[in-house]
């Protein structure tokens, strides 16, 4: 049976070399190639098994990196939602600090305010003491005026008791009447 190929001219000139390198002819040189690929010889010695040693090792190292490099990329998204999470947290304490600094502030200025109601109400309230001890002190005086003018009317109607006329009741049980009418 014959096979046919169209190749290029430069693939027919290394076809020509190989033939000549080999010792065969061109149809020899091809059929030897159509079944070296149609079945490959198995190859057993040192250099072939030390190879798919290397090439297992190789595999394994490789499917090894993959899994770390996955590990490594896992880990990566995880410090990077971590890290988001902190920024987000780091943003609403930024906000609550911005918050409690607006209160803080407000509550000195209302401290403030309360502080001087409180002076102003001291200053009224050493007015209001100062007028206190000044009444006290004219009711003190007012006190002992009604003292004076009650003890000036008691003496004053002992002395005019005894030159009073007696009572009605007094002049009729005693029958003074008549005297002084």
């Amino acid at each position: 049976m014959r096979v046919y190929s169209d190749v290029d001219e430069q693939t027919l000139e290394e076809i020509n070399q190989a033939a000549k390198n080999f010792n065969l002819s061109k149809a020899n040189l091809i059929a030897k190639a159509i079944d070296q690929f149609l079945h490959p010889p198995e190859q057993t010695g040192p250099d072939i098994d030390q190879l798919r040693a290397d090439l297992d090792q190789a595999r394994s190292e490789s499917d090894q990196l993959r899994a770390d490099l996955d590990q490594a990329r896992s880990d990566a998204n995880k410090r990077w939602t971590e890290m988001n999470t902190t920024k987000t947290e780091n943003s609403q304490l930024k906000r609550d600090l911005e918050t409690a600094g607006s209160k803080n502030d407000q509550l000195l200025i209302k401290h403030d305010q309360l502080r001087a109601e409180i002076d102003q109400s001291k200053i009224e309230m050493q007015g209001l003491q100062k007028d206190l001890e000044k009444y006290q002190e004219t009711l003190k005086l007012k006190d002992q005026h009604i003292s004076f003018l009650e003890a000036t009317v008691h003496q004053a109607l002992e002395k005019i008791t005894p030159a009073l006329p007696p009572s009605q009741e007094e002049a009729k049980a005693k029958h003074w009447w008549q005297f002084w009418r």
